[in-house]
């Protein structure tokens, strides 16, 4: 027999919250991660899924800062993008971005610890954006998680997918940040009409 856990009981289990019962498949595409669950074959985005679980974490302040060992220097592009710097620093440092004034220039000492030091371009991203206040953190959280997520192309072994799987089926909200969903779910009976075999 199998030595994976079998599809577990009808589609709405998936809501149990358990993660458990299904049959991971593999990787297609570059995308999606494949499973099957409960007369059901689900294609992950793995990209948006664990973009919506990295968006979660800093919504959540469950990411902590990491200071850099090299300050980047940054060089406001305009007055007016000077002007936001200075009214939103303490907000931008609540999001993760410490930033401080060094005579003309501003000096980025701590980006969210997800980031890589590669890239910290990022946070100069968001200052670009100018989001309105209300939406900086939001905005600060979708730049971070998108930079922070699996890409399109990267291998995972199958522990990893059989995690980020088990996580995405955990998840309140199944839409990325912008609000694409995550999962495609074919059920056997369109698959079956697809290729013209009886139901």
């Amino acid at each position: 027999g199998r030595s994976e856990a079998q599809p577990a009981g009808p589609a709405t289990d998936r809501a149990s919250g358990d993660g458990r019962g299904f049959r991971y498949l593999g990787q297609a595409l570059g995308v999606f991660l494949v499973a099957e669950m409960a007369g059901e074959l689900l294609l992950l985005d793995m990209h948006a899924a664990h973009e919506r679980m990295l968006y979660d974490e800093l919504m959540a302040g469950k990411v902590p800062s990491q200071e850099l060992l090299v300050p980047v220097v940054y060089e406001p592009e305009s007055a007016e993008e000077e002007r936001w710097l200075e009214a939103h620093a303490d907000a931008l440092a609540t999001a993760g971005f410490r930033l401080e004034r060094e005579g003309s220039s501003w000096l980025l000492l701590s980006v969210p610890a997800l980031l890589s030091g590669g890239k910290t371009g990022a946070a100069f991203e968001l200052i670009r954006s100018r989001p309105e206040p209300s939406e900086l953190l939001r905005e600060a959280a979708a730049t971070v998680a998108c930079r922070s997520a699996v890409m399109d192309g990267d291998s995972l072994d199958e522990r990893t997918a059989r995690e980020l799987i088990e996580r995405a089926l955990r998840l309140p909200d199944q839409r990325c940040p912008h609000g694409r969903p995550i999962w495609v779910r074919l059920g056997r009976d369109e698959l079956y009409r697809a290729v013209r075999r009886l139901v």
